[in-house]
């Protein structure tokens, strides 16, 4: 079985520059976007969850919510416009790039239309029948997803930008538009609710911020979008059948990780989907803090692939997987264990009883599905994205049959339980069809050069933590014994790293400390 080859041309590329400084220079940006989306989430949310209620803050993010569900009808072009952008945006030659970015964005435009349009008319359908709002949300709710519909091609061009820019490589304005999308409509919500606006008036806010933003996005994108380019028309049955593949798997994404909204609202008490969405809209601002590693690692991963350098690519994998693991395992160790006095201390003692064990299993799961992460972004680079596509399917499937089981038994906690099952069934096997399809990697290989330098520091930081975590009180106690734990952790990991390893970070830092 052989990989979809690449679309681009025969051609003569340059070779790639280093990779070594090019991932922690993004890896560096990405923790700094990724880290400031965090820390506007953590503190915008008791304001929000006081002023709102855990329903009204559920309403809160159905905004974005919805918003997802109707970037499908782009139907995968936007991982597409990273794919290419990625494979040609290096390339000295000319290039269709120009001519099929801009078709892009005109297909892109017309579903945001189409797509708000429905939207606006089934609103009340979607609030009351979708998402189980009652009866005294449910004009609100309506109102909330107008201002939704209204403000979907503002969306939908915003995503746009940022996934030229990804694939371009320009982390910087990448991470600046994740950023500020989050932080302006989290700080407008703030302001206008402390001056006694209404959930409504958020709405509208989303509509604005989204609006500036996506005209912004497309401005630092222009000089992809203004190439001079080839014709794309060879091009494009290739592009759109990448896309198409890339469709389904996101199709299956929505449905995995936002139809335990659905279930909750079907099952639940719209409070309880309050108290659940405060753990899982946590736990993906970590997977993106995590993923500040494996961020940058795609469009290095399509360049090398349209290179055909191989070998190459190989040790860029190992070492890439080694340094994320090195990120989430020290922030999944101390999330697991402090999670409880943070939620009591955060937003009081209702949300620590209600949301801390639903976290701790979302945040296991998170590890499994965080494992997947690389191996299929470098299916998708090699031009199979059927591989998570498959996996996906898997992971619904198992999704579908658990939740209906554990949430009329176990609550939140039943619709996370399921969640865990499915992660830790699909990780092994991601693994293992993506190493031997692609790198004739046994398991022994992969865990010798990519899991056990990043591994005996966690288990040790996991039994510490553990022991200390029913000692620790106040804000003060938490954050000395995360800074410690961190400090610890990755002291132990400086210490195992090869020297090649070493050199690398160490350059790396001093480059960033000396004077420009």
């Amino acid at each position: 079985m052989t990989s979809e080859p690449s679309e681009a041309p025969a051609r003569e590329p340059q070779p790639a520059a280093p990779l070594g400084p090019r991932i922690l220079e993004g890896a560096s940006l990405f923790l700094l976007g990724q880290g400031a989306v965090l820390v506007i989430n953590l503190l915008a949310t008791p304001f929000l969850v006081h002023r709102l209620g855990p329903g009204g803050y559920a309403l809160y993010t159905l905004m974005w919510t919805v918003a997802g569900y109707l970037m499908l009808l782009i139907f995968g072009t936007g991982d597409g416009v990273q794919k290419y952008t990625a494979e040609y945006a290096g390339r000295r030659q000319a290039s269709p790039l120009g001519a099929l970015l801009r078709a892009t964005l005109g297909i892109q435009m017309a579903a945001s239309v189409v797509g708000g349009a429905a939207l606006y008319l089934a609103r009340f359908w979607v609030a009351g029948t979708v998402f189980g709002v009652g009866p005294e949300e449910l004009e609100s709710a309506g109102r909330v997803f107008a201002w939704v519909a209204l403000a979907a091609p503002s969306y939908f061009a915003l995503q746009f930008g940022v996934n030229v820019l990804y694939g371009g490589q320009l982390f910087r304005g990448y991470n600046v538009f994740q950023a500020l999308q989050a932080g302006v409509v989290a700080l407008a919500a703030c302001v206008l609710l402390a001056s006694g606006r209404s959930i409504e008036a958020v709405a509208a806010a989303f509509f604005c911020a989204n609006t500036l933003l996506a005209a912004a996005a497309l401005w630092a994108g222009r000089r992809f979008l203004t190439l001079a380019s080839e014709d794309a028309g060879p091009v494009l049955p290739g592009f759109f059948r990448f896309s198409g593949k890339r469709w389904a798997n996101y199709l299956l994404w929505v449905l995995t990780f936002q139809l335990d909204r659905v279930f909750i609202g079907a099952f639940l008490p719209i409070s309880q989907m309050g108290y659940y969405v405060v753990s899982s809209a946590i736990i993906q601002k970590l997977n993106m803090l995590c993923g500040a590693v494996t961020g940058p690692a795609f469009p290095m991963l399509a360049d090398l692939h349209g290179r055909g350098e191989a070998e190459r690519l190989e040790r860029f994998y190992l070492k890439v997987t080694e340094l994320s693991l090195a990120v989430v395992l020290p922030l999944t160790v101390l999330a697991f264990a402090f999670i409880p006095l943070f939620f009591g201390l955060w937003l009081g003692p209702d949300f620590s009883r209600e949301s801390s064990w639903p976290f701790r299993l979302l945040v296991a799961a998170n590890l499994a599905y965080f494992c997947t992460f690389l191996p299929n972004a470098l299916a998708v680079a090699k031009g199979a994205p059927e591989i998570p596509t498959w996996l996906q399917v898997v992971k619904l499937a198992a999704l579908l049959v658990l939740w209906p089981i554990l949430i009329p038994r176990h609550g939140i906690k039943g619709v996370a339980l399921a969640v865990l099952a499915a992660e830790w069934l699909v990780m092994p096997m991601c693994l293992a069809v993506v190493h031997r399809r692609f790198l004739s990697m046994g398991w022994g290989t992969f865990a010798a050069g990519a899991w056990f330098r990043p591994g005996m520091p966690a288990l040790a930081l996991a039994a510490l933590s553990w022991l200390a975590c029913g000692r620790v009180s106040g804000w003060l106690g938490l954050l000395g014994s995360g800074s410690l734990g961190l400090a610890f952790y990755w002291a132990s990991a400086w210490w195992l790293l090869d020297p090649e390893a070493k050199e690398l970070l160490s350059s790396w830092v001093r480059s960033k400390l000396k004077p420009s």
